[in-house]
């Protein structure tokens, strides 16, 4: 987490549920268009430089658009850094937080590979096998998109509840389910909810004051 989208999240105000599922459906559809970018680079033999190179002109462009945003301004207060710092490492839900945004945000790819991996062990072909990453990324875009057009989501510890029952429900689906239908099913019951989840969490960790 930065400063930039702490300022960002003090911005979104009451609106930070929305604002977050916005960002999070925006990157979604990033991580469709980037390995399809790739691909059409490499088929058309233009290679990965000239588009690593826009990539690098495009973040410069967003961050100078940023620079000139009405960022809030900080709040000056008596604390100092050492009395900030005790407050975070006092605070039991910084810690729960942070190792709960640690698994997800480590995990959750390399979790979805092994499932691809298991599915292609079970006679599973691995076109259909990698196909399973497109449903999870869909079923978390429509859970984002869902998320953004919502005015009074539910509560947070709800989310939580929810999101974890339907990972273990849809994880169970993947590995177990003999019929393909079934698996590709819960692999967008997967993304959505780890997308419902993942927004909860965010929303959690960027209304936290600690002490």
């Amino acid at each position: 987490m930065h400063a930039t989208q702490l300022a960002l999240a003090e911005l979104a105000g009451d609106d930070l549920d929305a604002t977050l599922a916005c960002t999070n459906l925006l990157g979604s559809v990033g991580e469709l268009l980037g390995p399809v970018t790739l691909a059409f680079a490499a088929g058309t033999g233009l290679g990965w430089r000239p588009v690593f190179a826009a990539g690098g002109v495009l973040m410069l462009a967003y961050a100078a658009w940023l620079s000139f945003q009405p960022l809030p301004r900080p709040r000056r207060d008596r604390s100092t850094p050492w009395s900030v710092a005790r407050a975070v490492f006092r605070d039991v839900r910084v810690l729960r937080l942070a190792a709960l945004w640690g698994l997800s945000a480590t995990l959750e790819a390399p979790f979805v590979g092994f499932l691809v991996a298991n599915l292609q062990t079970r006679g599973i072909s691995a076109a259909f096998a990698t196909a399973l990453v497109v449903s999870v990324v869909a079923g978390g875009m429509v859970t984002y998109a869902g998320l953004a057009l919502l005015r009074r989501p539910a509560s947070t510890r709800a989310r939580f509840v929810i999101a974890s029952l339907g990972l273990l429900v849809t994880t169970v689906g993947i590995v177990a389910a003999p019929w393909t239908v079934v698996v590709g099913l819960a692999g967008v019951g997967f993304g959505a909810a780890t997308a419902l989840l993942w927004v909860a969490l965010q929303v959690s960790v960027f209304r936290l004051r600690p002490g």
